[in-house]
């Protein structure tokens, strides 16, 4: 008889136990406020407080690992480097982004004072760039001093220019084309700068190691 009331009692204790988890559950889901009475309830200007700390507060360790945009501009990207030993800014033209890289969580401050002295430098800069063109299938594009047509066949094959039709023919999806594109460019580019490179290297008996292509950035620091 003791025994089956010490079971019972086992039973009823873990049906409670799982009942409270339920609940735990379903509270961490709610609103709760409007349960508690006014003088337990955050203030306005608590919830305003712990809000701002939350957009201010500094970046996890997770998110640093590909770097962080500033909340209160998008053109600006913090990049923590442990290899920088100074905090230095560059502006990358394909996709417009001002790259801060800091050596770093403890500059970050820093940087972010250093950006404001800045700004109208980047300013500038930004509003150097060439307006965006922005590549997809059936764009005209110059190629060779001349108008090419970005023909997208399908999404698989080599990429090739057909200088006959004058079609850019790039094989991707949307999501890839523009890519794509510009790294066939890139290579079409680097062949036409070798054959002149190599040619008047010729004439000036002169070798040349290496032709690259490079998407320059303008660097402060």
């Amino acid at each position: 008889m003791i025994e089956l009331v010490k079971v019972s009692a086992m039973m009823i204790v873990l049906a409670v136990l799982r009942c409270a988890d339920l609940v735990v559950g379903l509270i961490g889901k709610m609103d709760m406020s409007g349960f508690l009475p006014s003088w337990l309830r955050p203030s306005a200007e608590h919830n305003a407080n712990a809000t701002l700390r939350a957009k201010t507060s500094l970046p996890s360790k997770k998110s640093e690992m590909n770097g962080f945009f500033d909340p209160h501009d998008s053109r600006i990207f913090y990049k923590i480097s442990k290899r920088a030993r100074k905090i230095s800014m560059r502006v990358n033209p394909s996709d417009r982004i001002v790259t801060v890289i800091i050596p770093n969580r403890r500059s970050l401050s820093a940087a972010k004072v250093f950006v404001k002295e800045k700004m109208d430098w980047i300013n500038v800069q930004l509003e150097k760039l060439p307006e965006a063109q922005p590549i997809f299938d059936g764009r005209q594009i110059l190629f060779e001093g001349e108008a090419y047509t970005v023909h997208m066949p399908g999404s698989h094959g080599r990429p090739k220019v057909d200088r006959e039709s004058k079609y850019i023919i790039v094989p991707a999806t949307e999501d890839t084309l523009s890519g794509r594109t510009i790294r066939l460019l890139k290579r079409e580019a680097r062949a036409a700068l070798e054959d002149s490179t190599t040619f008047y290297a010729d004439q000036l008996r002169k070798s040349v190691a290496k032709v690259s292509i490079r998407d320059s950035k303008t660097i402060w620091g």
